[in-house]
């Protein structure tokens, strides 16, 4: 199974992102092979989680993690048949730990 999660960079380390749309990097992790990539998402006026939902779904990833989405972005990952669940986790190790549970 792939999980992607917006991110943002910090001092720290990664860290989930507060809004899915907002986002401009997601971080992949496939869950059975342990490897990760970071995917850069292109600037968009329109569309743009549409546009998101595509990318994710080109990269195979089947679960998005993440602590707030818009109503349009839920609909355009459900359509791509991408499962969304919500975690009040900023550190992406924690946030993925609470899906193997």
């Amino acid at each position: 199974m792939r999980v992607a999660m917006p991110i943002l960079d910090q001092k720290d380390g990664l860290r989930v992102a507060p809004h899915f749309g907002k986002a401009r990097r997601f971080y992949i992790l496939d869950l059975e092979s342990g490897k990760s990539s970071v995917v850069e998402i292109p600037e968009a006026e329109k569309g743009r989680g549409r546009m998101i939902a595509e990318i994710l779904r080109e990269k195979g990833v089947s679960v998005v993690v993440c602590r707030n989405i818009g109503e349009g972005a839920l609909e355009r990952l459900k359509e791509a048949g991408i499962e969304v669940r919500k975690t009040d986790k900023s550190n992406p190790d924690d946030a993925v730990e609470d899906l193997r549970v």
